[in-house]
């Protein structure tokens, strides 16, 4: 994995595009970093993003581990949302249902999800518990006790959200992964073993798309821990 540094201001640029796709110069702008952004993974993790970000654009997200917040897990992740015509969505849907590894929908109860936890916080010396929500220490104790799926990200979308499914995507999708694969495809420094992932996939990836088939939006996703 390549070093991933100034890649923050990505978030900033990414998430304002819709609002200024009249504007040529951003946009070449945006693209621009979407392709340095890109470079920063190994080709294998994305080979399934789009090239350039697609003219369906809807939003997306960066979030990347901070080398300093070394006491909390959280995983690198990279989504992206697009929305296509109808006969390319079809071809997209047809081809990556071919490829995938599993399919799971939004509302299955027993999927194993990769989110930031922090339950135990270090900071000069002191230590602080019980730092995460009820919530998302049950998710963790499912993860360990009676998940049984291939791994995917919790899905921090606001526009495609239930409250009621654990990924966070609403029952309108469904999840296809690729590919996922334990071991460590990240740097040490970026490294962090979390109580909220069971001993197989301490450390790993899962990339994948999710798929709308009423609104035609797919959301491409990775997610490297």
């Amino acid at each position: 994995m390549k070093d991933m540094k100034n890649i923050c201001v990505f978030i900033i640029l990414f998430s304002f595009l819709a609002s200024s796709c009249q504007n040529t110069d951003f946009k070449k702008k945006v693209s621009t970093d979407y392709e340095k952004m890109n470079s920063s993974f190994d080709g294998e993790l994305i080979q399934h993003f789009p090239n350039e970000i697609p003219k369906g654009y809807i939003g997306g997200y960066l979030k990347e581990k901070s080398v300093l917040v070394d006491f909390c897990f959280g995983p690198n992740e990279l989504i992206l949302i697009a929305r296509s015509q109808k006969e390319e969505y079809i071809s997209l849907n047809q081809q990556f249902r071919k490829l995938s590894k599993a399919i799971y929908n939004p509302e299955d109860t027993n999927l194993l999800l990769v989110f930031s936890y922090c339950d135990v916080l270090k900071v000069e010396g002191n230590i602080y518990r019980n730092q995460e929500t009820t919530e998302r220490k049950k998710l963790a104790k499912r993860n360990i006790t009676t998940s049984n799926t291939l791994p995917v990200p919790v899905f921090e979308i606001d526009t495609y959200h239930n409250d009621k499914n654990s990924c966070g995507l609403s029952d309108d999708f469904k999840i296809f992964v690729l590919e996922a694969k334990a071991g460590k495809y990240l740097e040490e420094k970026y490294l962090q073993e979390c109580e909220c992932m069971p001993e197989k996939w301490k450390h790993g990836f899962s990339r994948g798309i999710a798929a709308n088939d009423k609104e035609h939006i797919i959301i491409y996703w990775l997610a490297v821990w």
